[in-house]
């Protein structure tokens, strides 16, 4: 009887799981592992992400910005624009992220009743939409500089005491960009400066010029070579800051 009961209790008992694993059953879990491990790395990381400007971003901005006589240049790079405060003489300045945009060089060369002045201006335009976000003219008082290879700063033209930095993604474009601006602030006219006035006013004698015949309405083609680059719905309110802050969805909608 003893060995009876002895004998049914071992069979009761479980069997002691294998110290080993087949490999076939070791390698996906090691590979599961790892993916987790490294999407939690991922969102531990504090680096920024870089997302890349692509041909229709450019397209789309050069294109929103393009006008008679106005020279453009497009920074194929994302960039976040701060803002700093009034500043005295030994403060170090405190910097507020304020947009993330894109960046415009434009030099208006004058000669047009809407940009009669010749001046260079800076602008941030939205991704997606190509909409202005903040711009400001670059003049002798400027003082645009290069702090690091993707950071730059300048002063506000309105106000000398405030700066803004421009954080780029990409070093290339940053040093493109600056480039350019030296190109650009090294003539005199455009930087609103100029040599002393002149005495003799140069007289000339204007030609009556001919009436030119308009043409009527119904000679006059359907647009042509048209080719529509941006549209806006309710559902990108959330996603582009000129429309959630600046617009309404009753103002989208109508």
């Amino acid at each position: 009887m003893n060995n009876d009961k002895e004998e049914l209790e071992k069979q009761q008992e479980p069997e002691p799981e294998p110290v080993y694993s087949e490999t076939n059953k070791v390698v996906p879990a090691k590979i599961a592992m790892q993916q987790i491990n490294d999407k939690y790395d991922r969102l531990r990381s504090q680096e920024p992400i870089v997302v890349p400007i692509n041909d229709n971003d450019l397209m789309q901005i050069e294109m929103f910005f393009q006008s008679h006589k106005t020279n453009v240049h497009v920074c194929p790079s994302l960039v976040n624009v701060y803002v700093a405060g009034p500043l005295g003489v030994s403060e170090t300045p405190v910097w507020e992220l304020k947009y993330t945009g894109i960046l415009v060089l434009l030099l208006d060369r004058g000669e047009t009743k809407a940009r009669s002045r010749r001046q260079i201006r800076l602008a941030v335009a939205e991704r997606g939409t190509g909409f202005v976000l903040w711009q400001d003219v670059i003049n002798n008082l400027s003082n645009y500089a290069v702090h690091d290879p993707t950071f730059h700063t300048m002063y506000l033209s309105t106000d000398h005491r405030c700066m803004v930095g421009f954080s780029f993604d990409e070093a290339t474009a940053a040093k493109q960009l600056i480039e350019k601006i030296d190109r650009l602030t090294s003539d005199p006219a455009n930087i609103s400066l100029s040599g002393p006035p002149t005495t003799k006013k140069n007289k000339t004698k204007r030609c009556k010029r001919e009436k030119i015949k308009l043409p009527k309405k119904t000679d006059i083609s359907s647009p042509c070579c048209f080719q529509h680059v941006t549209r806006l719905d309710m559902a990108d309110r959330p996603n582009l800051y000129s429309l959630s802050t600046m617009t309404s969805a009753k103002e989208i909608s109508e």
